[in-house]
Parts: C-alpha cells; sequence; structure tokens
C-alpha cells in the first residue's frame, strides 16, 4: 500500500526525520529517489537482452518483457521486505536498481 502519492520529497523527509519509528515512510522516501531511474535501467537491460540475440528477436523480446516484470516485482519484494523490518528502507529500495544496473552493464559489456 503506497499512501504517499503526491506528498514532495521534502515532506517525507521531513516526516521520516520526525518519526523515525514508521518504516513505511523511509520506504516512500528511498522508492522516491530510485524512481527516476527505473525507465532507464528497464530500458538498458531490455535493450541489451534484445541486442544480445538479433537472430531470435521473439525469445529477445519476451526476455525483455520478462526483465520488466521481473523487475516490478522485484521492487514490491524488496520494499515488502524493509517496510517489514528485514532491511533498512535505503537497501529495500535501492536492492533492485542496483542488481538491475549490474545485469545491464553485464549485458553490454558482453557485446
Amino acid at each position: 500500500k503506497r499512501g504517499f502519492t503526491g506528498t514532495p520529497l521534502s515532506e517525507l523527509w521531513q516526516q521520516r526525520r520526525e518519526r523515525d519509528d514508521y518504516r513505511e515512510l523511509g520506504v516512500a522516501l528511498s522508492h522516491e529517489l530510485w524512481h527516476p531511474f527505473g525507465g532507464l535501467l528497464m530500458l538498458l537491460v531490455g535493450a541489451g537482452i534484445v541486442l544480445a540475440w538479433p537472430a531470435r528477436m521473439f525469445l529477445a523480446s519476451s526476455l525483455a518483457l520478462g526483465a520488466v516484470l521481473a523487475y516490478q516485482i522485484g521492487v514490491f519484494w524488496f520494499e515488502t521486505l524493509a517496510t517489514a523490518g528485514v532491511m533498512s528502507p535505503a537497501m529495500g529500495a535501492a536492492s533492485t536498481p542496483v542488481i538491475c544496473a549490474t545485469i545491464g552493464i553485464v549485458l553490454w559489456a558482453r557485446k
């Protein structure tokens, strides 16, 4: 549940500082800080997959769509773990983008 839609980052930052016990605020703040990079990372991985197998375009396109779905599932999973207290909010929001960036770099380095 994301109840902070439309809340400015400055307000999330202030509320998080006032209420350290409320983990969902920290997760929402970290998510909003990483969010602009998500589309770029999904494009990086998707294009890397498609360019890695130009002869098998249907398979590569299917894998690229699967990578986008996996990214979204990863964001949800890691942020849920962070909200539950398994990891810090910053680590929960950063895990999926860092993993995706690593995969994208590996795909592009192989090219």
